[in-house]
């Protein structure tokens, strides 16, 4: 490899990654919130009933630090901090204030597809094969696109009734899509590179 194609490599990827850390980061310092309400009938499981405002969050995207979480818009005021609930811990009463980890997993997903495809795009503008590291960027943005559309499908198909009863799949559907992209991508650069092919 040339020097210049070597240097090209190196900025393109050094850019990948720089999106990708930077969004993750945007996305787990200053998360997007929910107020959420929920209700159980006897020793039933707490089902979600609904949601309300929060006060504190940036108004076009709903999100703050995870430092400083937000509060209901409405209510008394003085317990709020008692209201958050953050993903690893359990429902305990009928209000919770909540990090929109689907939304969160879709926006990261969003940024690996279009890292992936500007990669990719990058290397057919300046003319060169892509090698394996864009050949993997390629295959995990068509594995993480593949696993959103259908959970976009089925969101449209069910009303957004899975979502309330089985947000978890949907948070993980995003990074299965990812493993099975890469999988496939080195699977195929393998057997690319034993017939020797180059575009």
């Amino acid at each position: 490899m040339s020097h210049d194609a070597d240097q090209f490599a190196t900025v393109c990827r050094r850019l990948y990654f720089g999106v990708l850390a930077l969004t993750a980061a945007v996305l787990t310092l200053f998360p997007i919130w929910r107020g959420s309400s929920y209700s159980k009938y006897g020793t039933s499981a707490w089902h979600s009933s609904g949601s309300f405002g929060l006060r504190g969050v940036l108004s076009a995207t709903n999100q703050a630090p995870i430092w400083n979480p937000p509060a209901p818009w409405s209510g008394p005021r003085g317990n709020e901090r008692d209201l958050v609930r953050l993903p690893w811990q359990p429902i305990t009463q009928t209000a919770h204030v909540e990090i929109e980890l689907w939304i969160e997993a879709l926006l990261l997903a969003c940024a690996v597809v279009v890292c992936g495809l500007l990669l990719r795009l990058a290397y057919r503008l300046a003319g060169r094969p892509p090698d394996r590291f864009v050949w993997l960027a390629w295959s995990d943005a068509a594995g993480v696109l593949l696993f959103s559309a259908a959970e976009f499908l089925m969101l449209v198909l069910t009303l957004g009734a899975l979502l309330e009863e089985y947000e978890w799949v949907f948070v993980a559907g995003p990074f299965v899509g990812a493993v099975i992209g890469l999988a496939y991508g080195l699977s195929s650069w393998r057997r690319r590179s034993a017939g020797g092919g180059s575009r």
